[in-house]
């Protein structure tokens, strides 16, 4: 709730729904995902936010504004996680299929952190991070900048040597697209995808957008100007 370039972000409305329903509905269609649990601070600013979602029945834990590692760990204990995945709660247009295929990866691959973010081949806004439990507790104990603590995954992938890193890409370098909300211009563009989804909004997959913009390509030019904040 408390962006500073869009404040209440999450509880702002697309199609009549705050965004965050849409994130975690999409997020609890990732068929290798068991729980999904929204990890929020403790701050008053907050409630607004966590009353919507316990009216939902949304696991929620509550942690430090700026450590947000230590939310994880604590959302990692209570669900007694073996692995967990790292989400944002901007990034209403998630794919559940591509989020599967890190899932997948990390599986199959043995590894201690997976993602589609080490080479960036995917739309930003379709970010997924996969981390064992025992790689989010190594990172807790050892990260100390206030960096690493609020970027929770930042640590990992720094230190090849200490885990096994396993980087999922796409055939097609689709990188230069903005999916997530960070600013009013990319709220706008998400509002419009989602408007031409329809009542498919919520089961649409990575072809349904990415056809809906070639129909209206002039779409993705109203946020490319944005600069992502830097972690």
């Amino acid at each position: 709730m408390g962006s500073t370039r869009l404040p209440g972000k999450v509880m702002r409305e697309i199609r009549d729904r705050p965004m965050i329903d849409w994130v975690v509905g999409r997020a609890s269609r990732i068929s290798e995902v068991h729980e999904t649990v929204v990890a929020t601070s403790v701050l008053e600013q907050e409630k607004p936010l966590v009353e919507h979602l316990k009216a939902r029945d949304v696991p929620i834990v509550r942690g430090p504004e700026e450590d947000v590692l230590a939310r994880f760990v604590q959302a990692s204990k209570v669900q007694d996680a073996e692995a967990i995945v790292r989400l944002t709660a901007d990034c209403p247009l998630l794919m559940p299929e591509v989020s599967g295929k890190v899932v997948r990866a990390f599986k199959r691959r043995e590894c201690d952190y997976a993602s589609n973010t080490i080479e960036r081949t995917y739309p930003r806004g379709l970010d997924t991070e996969v981390l064992s439990a025992q790689a989010l507790q190594e990172t807790a104990r050892e990260a100390t900048t206030s960096a690493d603590r609020e970027h929770v995954t930042r640590y990992v992938p720094k230190r090849p040597e200490q885990f096994r890193l396993c980087s999922v890409t796409s055939d097609t370098d689709r990188s230069d697209l903005r999916w997530t909300v960070d600013e009013e211009a990319d709220l706008k563009f998400v509002r419009w995808v989602y408007e031409a989804l329809g009542a498919q909004a919520i089961d649409a997959s990575y072809e349904d957008v990415l056809t809906v913009l070639k129909k209206q390509p002039e779409w993705t030019d109203i946020n490319r100007q944005v600069e992502q904040k830097k972690c």
